[in-house]
């Protein structure tokens, strides 16, 4: 049972609870077969698309729902109109908008942000007539069977030739996230909720090594400007996100060379684009350079020759 619920709603209109209401109204927007329809064409948007830094692709999963305003936004090379009741699925590696523009104003979304399978952050944005953004909802995390559960029907729904019953199981999921959102009541206290944030983050880096990680990536799934972000890492973590990035790169990298990896490969293998800094990192941290700690790591482990042909037998190991 969810306590408070009735907060998040009360920061909505008559006309957004009734939207809510109404479910089966909405209209859902992704690249999942049967839901690519309605692109449109918008000559201004397509402009600031080519901007740099506009789109990103970033390789987590998101919602958009909209539930006041009309306004355009991306979802690969298309354009699309979202309106009230509007959901938008990004899968990873999509391409979506990343910041504002001066020709989106006057909306209202929340934002489901699935940065593992074991969790995901949800946040609620607006954006009034003359472009100022506000959080309406701050940043809140959600871990447990539910978020596992919508990206096991994601991931069948994204094979699906025919039918639409993930799809629909997908759809149906989604739905039950979005208003458990809402209906969630009052935050935790700002400190354990901020922790809890960042750890949510953290979860998301130790799963994502391979893939690039910069800051305002990382800074979206938490639903806070990079600045404000890297200062609440710092301070739960004692680490900036840069360190604490490279820190788990490397304890990851060791694994793979004590299985056999090249030093080029567990490089490559935990998103390290430059073998020589993967080095001068490596050796720095661990006092020597990556072949020799291999080599160090696994004369630690051998059995003494002397034990191994000693005559009576009881030095030798055991098969």
């Amino acid at each position: 049972m969810m306590k408070n619920h009735a907060l998040s709603f009360s920061l909505l209109s008559d006309e957004e609870r009734a939207l809510l209401a109404q479910t089966d109204r909405w209209r859902w927007i992704s690249t999942l077969q049967g839901e690519e329809a309605g692109a449109v064409e918008h000559p201004v948007h397509r402009q600031w698309m080519e901007g740099k830094g506009n789109t990103h692709a970033p390789p987590f999963r998101e919602v958009m729902l909209t539930f006041r305003g009309s306004a355009v936004h991306s979802l690969g090379e298309k354009i699309y109109e979202r309106r009230p009741g509007t959901v938008m699925l990004f899968d990873h590696y999509e391409s979506r908008d990343l910041r504002g523009a001066d020709h989106k104003t006057g909306f209202h979304t929340l934002w489901l942000h699935f940065h593992s399978r074991q969790g995901l952050t949800w946040n609620s944005n607006s954006c009034d007539g003359r472009g100022r953004y506000f959080q309406e909802i701050p940043t809140r995390v959600l871990t447990g069977s539910p978020a596992a559960t919508a990206m096991d029907a994601w991931d069948c729904a994204r094979g699906e030739s025919r039918g639409g019953l993930y799809r629909a199981l997908l759809r149906a999921q989604l739905t039950t996230l979005l208003l458990e959102a809402l209906g969630r009541g009052e935050a935790d206290p700002a400190a354990q909720h901020h922790r809890q944030v960042v750890e949510a983050v953290k979860h998301y880096i130790d799963a994502h090594l391979a893939d690039p990680l910069p800051l305002h990536g990382l800074a979206q799934i938490a639903g806070y400007s990079p600045f404000f972000f890297h200062r609440l890492f710092v301070k739960y973590t004692g680490q900036t996100p840069v360190d604490y990035i490279n820190g788990a790169r490397l304890e990851q990298a060791k694994r793979l060379l004590l299985e056999g990896y090249t030093v080029a490969a567990a490089a490559e293998g935990v998103g390290f684009a430059s073998t020589s800094y993967f080095s001068d990192l490596f050796r720095r941290q661990s006092g020597r350079p990556p072949r020799q700690w291999v080599s160090a790591m696994q004369a630690k482990v051998s059995v003494p020759a002397s034990l191994e042909s000693s005559g009576d037998g009881r030095g030798r190991r055991r098969r």
